[in-house]
């Protein structure tokens, strides 16, 4: 008996260190920002710390009426100033697209109108230069906004735009000031791409206009070469093989832990029928389905084949990350894609010809070199999706994925598709999208259509939403549970039927089908049973009601129409939630009505306890009373929930505008009820992967697509 029982403790000891070594296999380190992070793209496959969002400012015009202009980034008027951007807490913009140059489109006054960078609540503007001077109109750029970070349309004077990095610890906001007062310019918009810190993350905010970083702009500069950080005891793996039609080849196999730093492959032949019909299938680890399985054309930038877009195999495409040489017969590409068991690179030939030659040519890292951990990171995938939607289909659907990981690019082909399609990306389940675009060719850092033109992280093979592609290496698209990337139908001139796209996206994925964020509450308010259950309360209440409206509308229909009661307040709500005690933070998503005040700002307590670095901001375009309704998203740290069981929420009022132009007086923009809640959603994010639910969520007029 006695032998028995030290069995039993060898084995709870031994199950135990084996659990302790999983959740011990890397340091819980801060990932960089800014220009520390532009140049480590080694730490690609690391996965953000939980609670980081992507969030992106834009002009789109929130009636679906496709009028994207000043009067849709103006959010409020301070001191005679448009605020167009304004985020408080840790952050990094990463991301801006100008749309407001050249007198053939608009008359917006860019060599007179100033742009205004405003830090942590500072009264004077660290920056404060026209918008002419700050995104280098003419070629004429300031230090350090200077190429390759910086772009301007110098051969048709329509857009700019910039990569170099601002971070903030406290706040950031961005206004724009025209002496003698601003006015609705038409045909003006832009886009600014940026990522929100969790509570809690250190953060230096910008210094000015002496901090840059030669490394960084050297990698820009030799797109083509490997931008990572070189690694001493690389090794080299070379392996040739001839694969006739209809027949198959392993180019790699690898067991152990380690990463593939890069692949090269030279082909022989080099046609259109070998590139769109030969697949490349790549696999890690014990995964039944390969993470990559695709034509190889499509995986290195190609595709369109089968929607009727121009053949672009015999082109040559450099982005910072990957591209292809029809001259050398070469594909290639850079990202880094670890695995813990094994790597398995296979080539099917379903083309026509022989495939005469194909050597691919790798570089491996062991971990015992370069160690990813598990639980930090995830794996690399790519998934190409082509969708012909029916012609008053909503959107047109880019991508979607169940689990937990970032979207790092997208290149997409479009046919008989109106460019002025905005991008609608859902994540986590809101029915906001966290991403909304103005215009499809603006997504991919063009304006006005656009061209064939190459940068290191955007650009076109064919023009901006034509064979374009856009990298997110610095503003990936991060999700917890699920992921909906679409661009709408536009009714826009002067197509209106057969649109058809055909997209390829790059991500890492932590497991498939597997997230980290579960529901544990609902609190529906002015429901007096969901009010009674979670011990609700309010204090100071200047409105409640029922509202009939939707989220955010597209020019074909209304994907998310509600109808709901809530209350507003200028003093405080509290509630009651139940959370998983097992849990690494909380993410608290309310729903409100961005009519009633499109900027709403409170404190957030937990249990008695201020979260006093990060305040519950949400800054939106005004909106329309028939597209009211917004999710918003407030992050709680797990040095607030972990080990309960439930949490004591306060929702207090600080400050409640509403933009909606005209404004004749700013005392005006302050008679609104408060901050108003419909809705609470309470998901707890858990260490250990839970299964995702199988729902794609697809709203009214459901997209037809297929996934390769």
């Amino acid at each position: 008996m006695k032998s028995i029982w030290t069995l039993i403790l060898l084995i709870c000891a031994f199950v135990t260190h084996i659990t302790a070594a999983e959740h011990a296999d890397g340091p819980e380190t801060a990932l960089p920002y800014g220009f520390e992070a532009m140049k480590r793209l080694d730490l690609l496959p690391y996965l953000p710390a939980i609670g980081t969002q992507t969030r992106q400012f834009c002009s789109y015009d929130t009636a679906a009426r496709n009028r994207s202009s000043v009067t849709n980034f103006r959010r409020f008027e301070e001191k005679g100033e448009w605020v167009f951007f304004d985020e408080k807490g840790p952050g990094c913009l990463y991301r801006m697209q100008a749309n407001v140059f050249g007198a053939r489109h608009t008359q917006f006054p860019c060599d007179k109108a100033r742009i205004r960078f405003y830090f942590d609540d500072e009264a004077r503007p660290r920056i404060d230069m026209t918008f002419a001077e700050f995104f280098g109109k003419g070629g004429k750029y300031a230090a350090p906004f200077t190429p390759p970070l910086a772009f301007y349309d110098v051969s048709r004077d329509n857009y700019a735009n910039s990569y170099y990095p601002f971070p903030f610890r406290k706040r950031l906001k961005i206004t724009v000031f025209l002496d003698g007062g601003m006015k609705p310019f038409g045909n003006d918009w832009y886009q600014f791409t940026y990522l929100k810190y969790p509570s809690g993350t250190t953060v230096e905010t910008w210094r000015g206009t002496d901090v840059d970083d030669s490394q960084v702009r050297h990698l820009w500069e030799n797109v083509g070469e490997d931008p990572k950080p070189a690694v001493s005891g690389t090794h080299a793996i070379s392996r040739t093989a001839r694969i006739l039609k209809g027949s198959d080849a392993v180019l790699l196999d690898l067991s152990g832990s380690g990463s593939l730093a890069s692949l090269r492959f030279t082909m022989t032949p080099w046609n259109k029928d070998i590139f769109s019909n030969a697949i490349l299938r790549i696999t890690w680890d014990d995964q039944k389905a390969a993470s990559v399985e695709m034509p190889i054309g499509c995986f290195f930038g190609d595709g369109g084949d089968t929607i009727g877009v121009n053949d672009v195999s015999g082109s040559t495409l450099r982005t910072l990350m990957f591209g292809f040489d029809a001259r050398t017969r070469q594909f290639h590409c850079y990202w880094p894609m670890p695995f813990w068991s094994r790597a398995r690179i296979e080539l099917l030939n379903k083309s026509q010809s022989d495939i005469e030659e194909i050597k691919l040519e790798a570089s491996y890292i062991p971990a015992t070199i370069l160690e990813y951990p598990r639980r930090r990171c995830g794996y690399f995938f790519a998934k190409r999706t082509i969708d012909i939607s029916p012609d008053n289909a909503l959107w047109s659907r880019a991508f979607h994925v169940l689990g937990d990981g970032k979207v790092m690019g997208i290149m997409m082909y479009t046919h008989m598709y109106a460019m002025d399609g905005d991008e609608f990306t859902y994540i986590d389940g809101a029915k906001t999208p966290q991403v909304h675009g103005d215009g499809t060719e603006d997504d991919h850092n063009q304006g006005w259509g656009g061209y064939a033109i190459q940068q290191p992280c955007w650009g076109g093979l064919i023009n901006g939403f034509q064979g374009a592609y856009r990298l997110y290496l610095n503003e990936p698209y991060i999700f917890n549970s699920e992921i909906s990337i679409n661009y709408e139908h536009s009714l826009g001139p002067p197509i209106k039927r057969g649109q058809k796209t055909d997209c390829v996206i790059w991500y890492y994925l932590r497991d498939p089908a597997q997230c980290n964020l579960c529901l544990t509450d609902e609190l529906d308010i002015a429901d007096a049973a969901s009010e009674k259950a979670h011990h609700y309360a309010v204090t100071r209440q200047t409105w409640s009601g029922e509202t009939s409206s939707a989220y955010q509308t597209l020019e074909q229909g209304v994907p998310y129409p509600v109808t709901d009661r809530g209350r507003a307040f200028v003093g405080a709500s509290t509630f009651t939630v139940k959370i998983n005690p097992d849990n690494e933070g909380v993410k608290l998503r309310r729903r409100l009505n961005r009519n009633l005040a499109n900027v709403q700002e409170a404190k957030v307590s937990v249990d008695g306890r201020e979260i006093s670095d990060t305040p519950w901001y949400f800054c939106d375009l005004p909106a329309p009373p028939e597209a009211a309704f917004a999710d918003t998203d407030f992050e709680i740290p797990a040095t607030y929930t972990k080990g309960k069981e439930q949490i004591s929420i306060t929702v207090e009022h600080m400050q409640a505008l509403n933009a909606t132009p005209p404004v004749k007086e700013p005392a005006e923009a302050l008679q609104v009820p408060g901050n108003n809640e419909y809705h609470y959603w309470v998901y707890s994010y858990r260490p250990t992967p839970l299964p995702a639910k199988v729902d794609d969520a697809v709203p009214v007029n459901k997209v037809v697509w297929q996934s390769f």
